[in-house]
């Protein structure tokens, strides 16, 4: 970890959805452009605004095509040695509150840089009376282990709400091979799950086994694909030395979002993608358990570094 005070796009765009507070897909898919041209990055909208939702910046409700911004919260993780995440909303005066609040010798407040993504901010605290004083100074929700509370909070994958879809036009759908862990253009149109480009992102049809289609959330969708598959998609490593323990989901792979959110908590980062895999860090073997029940997943223990 290394302390920055750089700008990053991601920087950008939290202080732009800070100030504003909330509003339409639209809006928040012409800043995010907007952002991106501004900084010389190719990067699709909806992967800018899905970065700031994990982190727990920002709520985005695909059905509503609607978004606002969550409130400022000071997070005591597990495993991080009372070392308290910030999440939530950012606007300047957040931030200087933030910079007031750890203005103290029991507090020692820095950030790690994961552009183009926003900076992660900490701050060690030497106990968690100190913690709950610099949430108190802010004017942030205090929370002990939020990945415990967004697990339990977790719905199972075959649990996520479907509704009846006109069938999409098939010419140019992709067909999720569980297989592969692929998009497929020759699909055949057989059971399962698929893909098109609506106003600029993409959106996600079920062709059930009686021939019928749903709107499904992406996450749910390729999860229930891959419910039978014999190679693991998922895996839990833990601790060894100064490595922390950790959870590893296919890279190909997207999460519901309360899963991806304990998970990037667990650190205050977003995850490193090494291979095939997506590695997020300082997840406890209960979490990672959690997340696996929920996807339908067993959780194989690796030992790969």
């Amino acid at each position: 970890m290394t302390s920055n005070g750089g700008c990053s796009a991601g920087d950008d765009l939290l202080r732009w959805v800070s100030e504003a507070g909330a509003g339409s897909w639209e809006r928040l898919r012409d800043a995010c452009a907007y952002v991106a041209q501004r900084h010389r990055i190719e990067r699709r909208p909806w992967r800018f605004a899905s970065e700031l939702s994990a982190l727990g910046h920002l709520d985005i409700d695909w059905r509503t095509r609607s978004w606002s911004v969550a409130p400022p919260a000071i997070n005591v993780v597990p495993g991080l040695g009372l070392c308290v995440v910030l999440t939530g909303s950012r606007p300047f005066y957040v931030d200087r509150r933030f910079e007031h609040a750890t203005d103290d010798l029991d507090v020692f407040p820095f950030e790690v840089e994961q552009a183009p993504a926003p900076a992660a901010k900490y701050a060690k605290c030497a106990s968690v009376e100190v913690a709950e004083r610099v949430a108190t100074r802010m004017g942030a929700h205090f929370v002990i282990d939020p990945a415990s509370a967004l697990t339990k909070a977790l719905l199972t994958v075959d649990e996520v709400t479907i509704d009846p879809a006109p069938e999409p036009p098939l010419e140019e759908a992709s067909r999720f091979d569980p297989v592969t862990l692929r998009w497929d253009l020759d699909h055949g149109r057989r059971a399962g799950l698929y893909r098109i480009d609506l106003h600029g992102r993409p959106v996600h049809r079920r062709l059930d086994e009686c021939g019928s289609w749903w709107a499904i959330d992406l996450s749910a969708g390729q999860f229930l694909s891959v419910r039978d598959r014999k190679e693991p998609v998922v895996r839990w490593c833990p601790a060894k030395g100064d490595s922390p323990a950790r959870f590893d989901v296919r890279r190909e792979l997207s999460l519901p979002v309360l899963a991806e959110r304990a998970l990037t908590v667990s650190s205050g980062l977003l995850p490193r993608t090494d291979g095939d895999w997506r590695r997020y860090l300082n997840v406890p073997r209960e979490i990672a358990e959690r997340i696996a029940a929920a996807l339908l997943q067993p959780l194989p223990t690796t030992w790969e570094d």
